[in-house]
């Protein structure tokens, strides 16, 4: 029996269209379900009950067609259909997110922003997929939270903004999209709990640090310093009540981190400017945190972390600052810490090229870890201490300080591959102003590359502008000076 199109339900004209295309009939599609031809039949075509989403997925498998073929048109005939239920949404949402169909999920939220009713319940299913680790699947619903939001200095609203900065900055290394982030966070972070705010300032500075927006990071630093310190007296003085209640401020980590963050992140930035001398006045103030109140085993864990920083950020301002007579008490240091390695041996690289120092014999202690650095994934997850982005940030510094040591060490076929190895991270990642200096300084030792070399740095700088004369043409017929990347 073919299957007319004259039908009340979407999804049933999809069907019957399909099928009429291949000749088949419902009552196939029944059998190898298997479910009742009637019981089928009303399913699809039933406006008033909708279908359930494992038969839709069955009849689009059958069917040889991919999962959610059939989405649009249930979303459409039971959802978008007169006023929406939640109950039917929320199971929708979630199936559409397991099958990345993320440009339903999308309409779903812009059909619901005429029904703010449904805010308590959007938000409390984005908490439970962030809590849950689905930063990104989240960032739809709590998009709608704000845009719905009426109170816009209530909690809920500063946390789905906070929520959103978290979800972005988890994602791939990508500094436009990490000063986004930033900028749009950073006004609603005071209307956060305090706990929450705590990881807020501490996410947001380490987010500034990335960009190199050193006055920035002074600010989150001290803004973390004198909430810490509000949160260390309230603490005390509850004790001191002798109450029985839970920590008034469970933030994500102890409070001894915040306090150790907020005197370490100042001195690094104060390093990153140049500013070396007064970089060391912040060492004593993380080096030993043991004095603490209230440590417990993870807190304990951190002083002790803390401490190895401070004893790290010692040595290197001592390297920066050209005195290397503690070079080999730095290799020393850095091979009893992995995590500590490559950061390391990028100020090493740093301080050889200010001051011209040959710093060939520590290279030997380092190679298998710069083997592993050019051959590791950038989509691996983050590794020890540091965060995946600190990772890739520093993996792109290193391999450009690599190549212009090189340079000048007269060793150019080297430094060349280290370059056009930095250039690519560096175009990924959208560090414009690092790419930029990569490609000059291959353009000052073109002549000197090797074919194999020039050709692979023509091969990126195409991929930067994929029809160069393409672009020329339509710019200069239209006098316009839009961009695009």
């Amino acid at each position: 029996m073919q299957l007319s199109l004259e039908t009340s339900s979407r999804l049933y004209s999809k069907i019957s269209e399909e099928l009429n295309r291949r000749g088949q009939t419902l009552s196939s599609v029944a059998y190898k379900i298997p479910v009742n031809l009637r019981v089928l039949e009303e399913s699809i075509n039933r406006m008033s009950k909708p279908a359930p989403l494992t038969l839709l997925d069955s009849i689009a498998r059958i069917l040889g067609q991919p999962e959610g073929w059939l989405y649009p048109e249930y979303m459409n005939d039971f959802l978008c259909n007169g006023k929406m239920q939640w109950r039917r949404i929320k199971p929708f949402l979630l199936r559409c997110m397991d099958i990345n169909r993320t440009d339903l999920v999308h309409r779903v939220m812009n059909r619901l922003m005429d029904e703010p009713q449904h805010l308590p319940a959007v938000f409390k299913l984005a908490e439970e997929l962030f809590g849950s680790g689905r930063k990104t699947e989240a960032v739809p619903l709590y998009r709608y939270v704000i845009e719905t939001e009426i109170k816009q200095h209530s909690e809920r609203f500063a946390v789905s903004h906070y929520r959103w900065f978290r979800a972005e900055i988890s994602q791939g290394f990508d500094l436009d999209r990490y000063r986004e982030a930033a900028i749009r966070f950073a006004p609603h972070r005071s209307r956060l709990p305090e706990h929450v705010q705590l990881d807020a300032l501490l996410h947001l500075a380490n987010t500034y640090f990335i960009i190199q927006r050193w006055d920035k990071v002074n600010e989150m630093a001290e803004e973390m310093l004198s909430l810490t310190l509000l949160c260390v007296h309230l603490e005390s003085e509850r004790k001191e009540r002798g109450a029985r209640e839970e920590r008034l401020f469970p933030a994500e980590r102890p409070l001894v981190v915040y306090y150790g963050q907020s005197y370490l992140l100042r001195g690094n930035a104060l390093e990153k400017q140049g500013r070396y001398e007064e970089a060391f006045a912040y060492l004593g103030q993380y080096r030993d945190l043991s004095w603490f109140d209230d440590l417990d085993e993870t807190g304990r864990a951190e002083v002790q972390r803390l401490a190895v920083f401070a004893e790290a950020n010692r040595l290197n301002l001592h390297i920066l600052l050209g005195r290397f007579e503690y070079l080999l008490d730095y290799v020393e240091f850095l091979n009893g810490h992995a995590d500590e390695k490559i950061p390391g041996l990028l100020t090493i690289i740093e301080a050889a090229i200010r001051y011209g120092e040959n710093v060939d014999d520590v290279f030997p202690f380092f190679k298998e870890d710069v083997l592993a650095l050019m051959e590791d994934s950038p989509d691996k997850e983050s590794r020890g201490y540091y965060s995946l982005s600190f990772r890739l940030n520093r993996r792109i510094q290193l391999l450009y300080g690599l190549g212009v040591y090189h340079f000048q060490q007269g060793l150019i076929a080297e430094g060349v591959d280290y370059l056009l190895w930095a250039l690519r991270q560096a175009l990924a990642s959208h560090n414009e102003h690092l790419a930029m200096a990569c490609a000059a300084w291959f353009e000052k030792y073109r002549s000197m590359a090797h074919d194999v070399q020039k050709e692979e740095f023509e091969s990126i700088m195409k991929g930067v502008i994929p029809d160069a004369k393409m672009d020329f043409r339509i710019s200069s017929g239209t006098g316009s000076s839009k961009r695009s990347r």
